[in-house]
């Protein structure tokens, strides 16, 4: 027998063994590997299909240890096995670690759930927070970092999940199917997910479907880096067109076969044409516009759009915010109105006159009296006759609805040619990159607020960073995260599913779903799968979107509420402020 005496143990290692056969080992520490047999198996198997070298982590009990099997060839075969303690990588817990190995393993989330014997929420509660820790946006992400940080765990609990071939041959027992080179091969010859982008063509609201083409673009060539879905590259699509022709596209598309659409932001007869259309396939479908008709729609017909899931709240929550927000400015000492009325400019289209009448109330009811309600055609809108209308009520504050840029300056500046105009809050124009500069001092002390957006923390700053690195410019505050975030939701779901084109399944996987992107958390359980706005439909901000109000002073956009994440203070503008 050629025996030797065990080498000294490398630092930081606490075991060791050397394997030459079944039989046959030589060990520091006999009681330890005794009572985890498991770990000379694993020996055993490297040794007899010959891996030259695996690393992996073995979960013990709460313990964690690094476990490295080398195999040498010499005289004769030999393996050596060394385990040390460590803490589990990425700062995760041990069942985050467990979770997040399932995950680069590809198994789903209702498959990691009958793993642990636990409810699929409190599995996508652990990928939450294994996203979060680990700074990344999708499952191929988590994937890429356990197999870049050696971080497979044992013991497994089944076969289907997939491992490196080395690591495959030493911690399965029935190795039913290799995954080898041949498997990248079979990864190559996928059948790609094929993704459809759709933005309004022409000059108007340009600045706004250029961040969000890009920003959805940005996240499929990301996706692609990094392998795709579960093996599988994601064909994008990304074209502009009319908004007479939007239903025409959206038919063409499905007639070569896409499997999921993001749109733009389309007038609301088009967009409520393209969901019906795509309904007849139940192609998946996300949109990010707020018009409170279209997820009415969905919910009144639910059997028909269920495949319609709208990223962020309607435009309500953008109205029943305003009052809110500037109770909150008068009562923290930050202003201190001329009057308590206020005047409200809203679109036709966005809503009913019972919703104004509603809102009427409710702003009435938190002490501020709505001296005028202008209702403005979306097809012909004169703002600037508009503000005339404003200046002469001399409200305290005026809220103007979403309109394109272009409207909202002409608003705004017939306001400063009347006088002293009133505290303006406005919508999600402002999101748009550049906005401030563009409109020069007429913006000064503009309010804005939105209902999806980026945060300034550590989740949105990778995607702020990675969108200027690529374009060399600033990717605004809405648009290109909101769609970035699409096309990342859509990956979270197929990546839980074996055949994207499912949509049964992936529509399943969406709902079920809680993921934190660059512009807040997404969970469709909203009025007609919508997702949550904070606090109007939920007081968990996990789960709903923060309603965040800025103001632009000294040419850029400070946030100045809710007060938990406002890094400014409101300025009121000084009664003779001229643009």
């Amino acid at each position: 027998m050629d025996r030797r005496t065990c080498a000294p143990l490398p630092a930081k290692t606490d075991h060791q063994i050397i394997v030459w056969d079944v039989d046959n080992t030589q060990t520091t520490s006999p009681g330890f590997f005794a009572a985890r047999a498991s770990l000379v198996d694993y020996a055993v198997r490297a040794l007899n299909n010959k891996v030259s070298h695996v690393s992996f982590l073995f979960v013990d009990g709460r313990h964690v240890r690094r476990i490295r099997i080398e195999t040498a060839v010499g005289h004769r075969l030999s393996t050596v096995l060394t385990a040390e303690s460590t803490p589990p990588p990425f700062g995760l817990t041990v069942r985050e670690l467990e979770v997040a190995s399932c995950v680069a393993g590809g198994l789903s989330n209702p498959e990691i759930a009958e793993l642990f014997h636990c409810a699929r929420r409190t599995v996508a509660t652990h990928i939450e927070h294994i996203l979060t820790k680990l700074n990344v946006a999708s499952r191929a992400a988590v994937a890429a970092l356990i197999a870049a940080a050696n971080a497979y765990v044992a013991p497994l609990c089944t076969t289907r999940i997939e491992l490196p071939e080395d690591l495959r041959q030493v911690l399965l027992t029935q190795v039913a199917e290799r995954r080898g080179p041949a498997s990248l091969q079979r990864a190559a010859s996928m059948r790609p997910i094929r993704l459809a982008s759709i933005f309004p063509e022409g000059i108007a609201g340009r600045h706004d479907v250029g961040s969000m083409r890009r920003g959805s673009e940005l996240a499929v060539a990301r996706l692609n880096r990094i392998g795709g879905v579960n093996g599988r590259p994601v064909e994008h699509v990304s074209i502009e067109t009319s908004a007479e022709s939007l239903a025409r596209v959206v038919g063409n598309m499905q007639d070569i076969d896409m499997d999921a659409f993001t749109l733009g932001n389309f007038p609301l007869p088009a967009a409520s044409a393209a969901l019906h259309v795509a309904s007849r396939s139940g192609t998946p479908l996300l949109h990010g516009m707020v018009n409170p008709a279209l997820s009415h729609d969905v919910m009144e017909n639910s059997t028909i759009l269920g495949n319609t899931f709208q990223v962020c709240a309607t435009e309500i929550a953008y109205l029943s915010g305003f009052s809110r927000t500037l109770s909150m400015f008068v009562d923290t000492g930050q202003w201190e109105p001329p009057g308590k009325s206020v005047a409200l400019v809203v679109r036709q289209s966005s809503l009913a006159r019972a919703s104004v009448e509603d809102l009427q109330r409710e702003v009435e009811n938190s002490g501020w009296k709505v001296g005028l309600v202008i209702t403005v055609d979306d097809s012909e809108p004169n703002l600037a006759k508009v503000a005339a209308e404003v200046s002469l009520a001399r409200p305290a504050a005026a809220y103007i609805s979403v309109f394109p840029e272009r409207d909202l300056e002409a608003f705004i500046g017939g306001l400063k040619t009347h006088g002293s105009p009133p505290l303006v809050y406005t919508a999600w124009s402002p999101t748009v990159p550049n906005f401030a500069a563009r409109l020069g001092r007429l913006a000064e002390g503009l309010v804005w607020s939105t209902v999806i957006g980026t945060y300034d923390d550590p989740v949105s700053a990778p995607f702020r960073k990675l969108y200027t690195a690529t374009y060399a410019q600033d990717p605004g505050s809405g648009g290109a995260a909101m769609h970035f975030d699409m096309v990342n939701v859509l990956a979270s779901a197929w990546s839980q599913v074996n055949a994207p084109w499912d949509f049964e399944v992936v529509k399943a996987a969406l709902r079920d779903t809680v993921y934190r992107g660059a512009a807040g958390p997404y969970y469709f359980g909203g009025a007609g799968q919508r997702a949550l706005s904070f606090p109007d439909d939920t007081l968990d901000a996990s789960l709903g979107h923060m309603h965040l109000v800025h103001q632009i002073q000294g040419g850029l956009s400070k946030l100045i509420g809710p007060p938990p994440l406002a890094s400014h203070k409101f300025v009121a503008l000084e009664p003779d402020h001229k643009p």
